[in-house]
């Protein structure tokens, strides 16, 4: 009587065990699903070297705790039976092991679940993240040709923004939150040294990074002008400036209006100092260098748009402390904007080899109009009025 009880437990935990094999097997299949799928973001530009590294550092985790577990249950439970197999066989394969081997083998179950569902969260988080900078592309080389025309892909970009970004900030205004900027101006009117020290720096951050941004985008521009005409120039130029306006959290966001500021001054520096290129003189773009092109404009919005959330972005409740502040901005200095704008400058780069290499006369004009141009979008950065326009 006391075998057969026996017997009849660890058919019951055996049942349990194949169950919880299949419920595992099928957690490792949707995490293995999902980190594929999170791969999109390398091409969008919001995954950087760091956290793309760290989501391969997790999918290799993953895929080799799969493989030990597999290979632990695999040498516990061979011959694993089947509910739909004859009951003979079934029986036969119980005798090979014991209570004890299929409780070790829950335990080992439940740990990788726990594992499992720690990923799951990591994923969560990150996604969270990356989904908020997953910015539609330009993708259509030819215009022309595109199923999609410019102010459809504006409205596109309208719609992300509102949705990721618009509809949160208004609900944090409404709770009379303010953005980073909105404190600096605080800061600019108080009469407490320690806080215009803090202002100082953080208006220092926002100048720095902004420059940055907007040397990357000048040498951009200055790419592409060498082997369009005129009207393309004055096309691109109108089209970049457009999609530098959809990015604005705050109506009047100093950020995106200094952004624009920049790309008019492009404009008119360009129709001063530099000759148009003419149809004759142009060098026909591969589709490929287009593609490249697009790339970095992509990259380039994706950054304005992190500068925007990083000072215009209503999130925070209170005034911080002074220290706070300090760190905030160091934190975007060193951890948000450094790496980013590293793999930018890469890109701008390997660009530059290309459209440059053949035409020294079009390599040194370039750098003298760049130079130029660079000299004035600092001073506008550093000329920069934090207050809101009324």
């Amino acid at each position: 009587m006391g075998n057969m009880r026996k017997k009849k437990d660890i058919g019951g935990i055996e049942h349990e065990v194949i169950t919880m094999i299949m419920e595992l097997e099928s957690y490792f299949k949707q995490v293995a699903q999902r980190l594929s799928e999170m791969k999109q973001y390398k091409d969008s530009g919001s995954l950087g070297f760091g956290e793309l590294g760290h989501l391969n550092i997790v999918e290799e985790e993953t895929r080799k705790a799969q493989e030990t577990v597999c290979e632990d249950l695999s040498k516990l439970m061979k011959e694993q039976p089947d509910p739909q197999q004859n009951p003979k066989i079934r029986n036969a394969t119980r005798r090979m092991y014991t209570s004890r081997d299929m409780k070790f083998a829950m335990a080992k179950i439940k740990m990788s679940m726990a594992g499992l569902q720690g990923v799951q969260e990591t994923l969560d988080l990150l996604e969270e993240r990356l989904r908020k900078y997953n910015v539609p592309k330009l993708d259509a080389i030819d215009r022309s040709k595109s199923t999609e025309s410019f102010d459809q892909y504006l409205e596109r970009l309208r719609e992300f923004m509102q949705v990721t970004w618009k509809d949160k900030a208004e609900k944090c205004r409404r709770k009379e939150h303010r953005s980073l900027t909105g404190w600096i101006v605080k800061l600019e009117e108080s009469e407490d040294p320690e806080k215009r020290i803090t202002f100082d720096a953080l208006r220092v951050v926002l100048n720095d990074i902004g420059s940055k941004i907007s040397c990357f985008l000048i040498k951009y521009l200055l790419i592409v002008s060498v082997s369009v005409d005129k009207e393309e120039m004055t096309a691109k130029l109108f089209e970049v400036e457009s999609m530098i306006r959809c990015l604005h959290i705050e109506e009047n966001s100093i950020v995106v209006n200094t952004f624009v500021t920049v790309v008019k001054l492009f404009d008119r520096m360009m129709r001063t100092m530099m000759n148009p290129t003419t149809k004759i003189d142009m060098t026909k773009k591969r589709d490929s260098q287009i593609e490249k092109e697009n790339e970095v404009l992509h990259l380039i919005i994706i950054e304005v748009l992190r500068l925007e959330v990083g000072f215009c972005h209503p999130d925070l409740p209170m005034m911080l402390s002074n220290e706070v502040f300090m760190a905030m901005g160091q934190h975007l200095m060193d951890n948000v904007f450094v790496e980013k704008l590293d793999g930018l400058r890469a890109k701008i780069d390997g660009l530059k080899k290309t459209e440059f290499l053949s035409d020294g006369d079009k390599d040194s004009m370039g750098k003298t109009f760049e130079q130029a141009l660079t000299l004035v979008v600092k001073e506008i950065w550093n000329q920069l009025d934090l207050k809101p326009r009324t």
